[in-house]
């Protein structure tokens, strides 16, 4: 189906972004930047670097005609040039970043107009939340059409409060934008299959798999998994393929998959379609659910898994007879369902299940935007309650 899916793309159809890295001085044309890293953008003549991006936007509009919106994105993880990160140069402040995607938008409208410009390509927006609201503040909203962002974090997702991230930077984004939420991407998003001597490759898969999940649960609209496959240039193991090459080389053309492969594919299969619903915090701690409705259809799709322990639950399937699982490796099965709950294994592998009650879940709105208070063994909360 992989295939089928694919058939009719350009043979290139991945590369739906065009991203310069303006703000590293290394990536920069040696034409085009100052003999040393001297203040924001350090080019010698802004104007031949903008006429620079204004060919590489009509270059990319020849190459990719089908998209129905082109991407552009001048900046690449600018947070590690701030002067107190003192990782990249030159030094950017939030005024620079803002002043930078201004000059960007000009360019964009008149070469591709209808494009998108996004940004700011934080690093990650878990690890390094408090940058963004100076960015944010400075006016960036007034010239992206939406938030990109890598999304870098220590596994698992669920421990480094990926979700929770998600919903401050949304309810920031509304703060700095007039109370209105942009579309959010995330460029790059990865792990490592291995750490040290330990074989890491079955946490690597559900990490991606779970992690894609969540990233569409709370709302983004894509995601493109980190890396392709292992090269000796990075941390060697962050690939979800295998480099077949004998030195690692970049730009190999005989890889092999990790299961992460297969897991993506199948997130891919059964969620491809679909709209988020809600989250369903209920179950315990350690059990993660969301839950999306097929738009065809209007059946919906859940997905529920756990962090670290497998449990075995009972889950409200409403008026149905069976349930359809799919494994995180594709595979399939029937659940039985007595008086309205199934009895399921829970595990780190996401559980996909269809044919659950659409009148219970397929309309039932943000459930976490419903709860008026949280409550744990030993305390109590006095709540009131309006007749």
């Amino acid at each position: 189906w992989v295939k089928e899916r694919f058939r009719g793309y350009a043979p290139d159809w991945t590369q739906n972004i065009v991203n310069t890295q303006i703000n590293h001085y290394d990536k920069l044309p040696k034409w085009a930047r100052k003999e040393k890293p001297e203040g924001a953008t350090s080019l010698k003549d802004d104007r031949y670097f903008w006429d620079f991006f204004g060919n590489l936007i009509k270059l990319n509009k020849l190459r990719f005609p089908h998209m129905k919106q082109r991407i552009y994105d001048p900046m690449w993880e600018v947070n590690l040039n701030h002067p107190e990160a003192a990782c990249a140069k030159p030094d950017y402040v939030a005024e620079d970043i803002v002043r930078l995607y201004a000059d960007a938008r000009k360019v964009v409208d008149a070469e591709d107009p209808g494009a998108w410009l996004v940004g700011p390509n934080c690093s990650s927006p878990i690890k390094n939340f408090d940058w963004n609201e100076p960015v944010f503040k400075a006016g960036l909203f007034t010239y992206v059409d939406a938030y990109n962002c890598h999304g870098y974090h220590p596994p698992p997702p669920e421990e480094a409060q990926v979700r929770e991230k998600i919903r401050s930077l949304k309810t920031m984004i509304k703060t700095y934008n007039n109370g209105q939420l942009v579309p959010l991407i995330c460029t790059e998003l990865g792990y490592r299959s291995q750490y040290g001597a330990e074989d890491k490759h079955r946490d690597h898969a559900r990490w991606h798999a779970r992690v894609a999940v969540i990233l569409k649960g709370e709302g983004f609209k894509t995601y493109y998994p980190f890396y392709s496959y292992d090269f000796i240039k990075m941390d060697w193991s962050w690939g979800i393929n295998y480099n077949l090459d004998k030195n690692l080389k970049y730009g190999s053309k005989r890889i092999s998959p990790k299961a992460a492969v297969p897991a993506l594919a199948v997130c891919i299969d059964q969620l491809e379609g679909t709209v988020p619903v809600t989250d369903i915090p209920f179950f315990n701690h350690d059990v993660w659910c969301y839950v999306f409705r097929e738009t065809a259809s209007d059946k919906p799709v859940i997905v529920l898994w756990s962090v670290n322990y497998n449990h075995k639950i009972s889950f409200p399937a409403g008026n149905v007879k069976t349930l359809q699982m799919t494994n995180i490796m594709g595979h399939k099965s029937t659940v039985p369902v007595k008086n309205g709950m199934a009895q399921l294994d829970v595990t780190p592998d996401p559980l996909y299940i269809r044919g659950a009650d659409a009148t219970i879940y397929a309309h039932c709105g943000k459930i976490s935007d419903s709860v008026i208070a949280s409550v744990y063994p030993g305390e109590s909360v006095d709540v009131a309650v309006e007749e």
